[in-house]
């Protein structure tokens, strides 16, 4: 949809579900991350209702996903949920963006959608320091699941991968990879 489509009246909110892997000494889990994105018919109903992730950790990274790709988040209300978890740092930062790129965009998916990686201010996406071990984990659960894993395009897999893998360089490649995924 174009930014001028989102018309409140007619528009199907479409939930945006993606999860991104905690690791802990048991092993590695995925936290799933869901949102849906309402455009409001009158600027002053817009609302933010958050579980899981403070406002000011949402706002910045509703002004890194608006420069990065374009997207304005404003005139719509964003509803976010982080199931059993609170967003710490940086980890899970890529997921929520990817969460609301899906709902903006009315993409959803019938596999699950691992997203792993961090997102810069700038918008890049990138591996940071994922060590060996925890890669050996993400691709074992995602070959496991039969998951589609979205990373930054410097993570370089441990062994010949069984599963669908995509990486990217920036947010800007963030929707053609989620219609390609969905399709």
């Amino acid at each position: 949809i174009e930014e001028d489509e989102l018309e409140a009246s007619s528009y199907k909110p479409v939930q945006g579900r993606v999860f991104f892997p905690k690791f802990s000494n048991k092993g590695v889990r995925l936290i799933q991350v869901d949102s849906m994105l309402k455009p409001e018919s009158n600027y002053a109903l817009k609302r933010d209702v958050l579980v899981g992730l403070d406002l000011g950790h949402f706002r910045f990274l509703s002004q890194v996903f608006s420069k990065a790709t374009g997207k304005d988040l404003k005139g719509i209300s964003s509803y976010i949920r982080l199931k059993n978890e609170k967003l710490a740092q940086t980890e899970g930062e890529f997921a929520v963006i990817c969460s609301l790129m899906a709902s903006l965009r009315e993409i959803s998916f019938n596999r699950k959608l691992v997203v792993w990686g961090e997102v810069d201010i700038s918008g890049d996406v990138s591996a940071d320091n994922f060590d060996s071990e925890k890669i050996k984990q993400v691709q074992a659960f995602c070959e496991r699941e039969n998951a589609v894993l979205i990373t930054g395009d410097d993570l370089t897999p441990i062994n010949q991968t069984d599963f669908d893998w995509r990486k990217i360089k920036n947010l800007s490649q963030l929707e053609s990879e989620l219609t390609s995924i969905a399709s």
